[in-house]
């Protein structure tokens, strides 16, 4: 009695181990798949830099060559109203989103726009390897502001003052090959609509912040070109071609 005891106990003890194993044995590949989804999500957001600077002996004068564990680097300094779509073109990054490689190349930047001056981003030189990231969301739209009512007042003629009241005055027609239209070639192409989601608009490259500090509403780019223009001189007036260094300096109007 006491052997087949010992035997039952121990069929269902080599019963219980088999289970076991076979449970092992089916977890593995469900670990193992989601470790293939993750490398290949991984791939899938990694690609070359195949343009920028390739000669590191022939930078800009505010590139400053670093080492780093990935190897050598570049580290630009910015200057007042630099941002990343102008200073990506500064370096050869071409495309239709050259900010893009800036972008994912420094992933201390929590914005696309650049607040102020005097931080350093680092530019990928050709042949480094990013991972994509994913940009954030754009500011909200401003809420649109209710005209205010115009206090109805008698004319001389029995008129309201209100119905009388000339309209104001457009902003001014800019003659072409003007200034302006050299300096929007060089920010924007001479695209006066353009929106590439880095957080500048417009021929001019506006941020938002400069846009509505000289009286601007809405986005830069859903104005008119003499709109933009009227806005651009305000700007002028308050900091000189200071405001857009990189392409002033180009134009010789610094």
């Amino acid at each position: 009695m006491s052997f087949v005891r010992d035997a039952r106990i121990a069929r269902v003890l080599l019963a219980l181990a088999c289970a076991v194993v076979v449970g092992l044995v089916s977890a593995v590949p469900a670990s193992a798949a989601k470790g293939d989804k993750k490398d290949k999500q991984r791939k899938n957001r990694a690609y070359v830099v195949e343009e920028g600077p390739c000669d590191l002996d022939t930078m800009p004068k505010a590139a400053v060559r670093q080492w780093t564990p990935a190897g050598e680097s570049i580290v630009h300094k910015v200057a007042y109203g630099q941002g990343l779509q102008g200073i990506a073109k500064k370096y050869g990054i071409k495309g239709k989103e050259p900010f893009r490689v800036l972008w994912d190349a420094n992933p201390q930047l929590d914005q696309l726009l650049l607040e102020r001056s005097g931080i350093t981003i680092r530019i990928p030189a050709c042949g480094s390897e990013l991972q994509r990231r994913k940009l954030p969301k754009p500011p909200p739209e401003p809420e649109p502001q209710e005209p205010e009512e115009a206090e109805e007042t008698q004319d001389a003629d029995g008129g309201s003052a209100a119905e009388s009241a000339p309209e104001p005055d457009p902003a001014p027609a800019v003659a072409d090959e003007s200034v302006w239209d050299r300096l929007a070639e060089c920010e924007s192409g001479g695209n006066w609509s353009i929106n590439t989601g880095n957080g500048y608009y417009g021929g001019l490259q506006f941020s938002l912040n400069s846009w509505r500090g000289v009286g601007g509403s809405g986005y830069p780019h859903e104005h008119s070109r003499e709109e933009q223009i009227k806005r651009g001189k305000m700007l002028k007036a308050n900091g000189g071609w200071g405001h857009w260094p990189s392409c002033a300096a180009k134009l010789g109007l610094l």
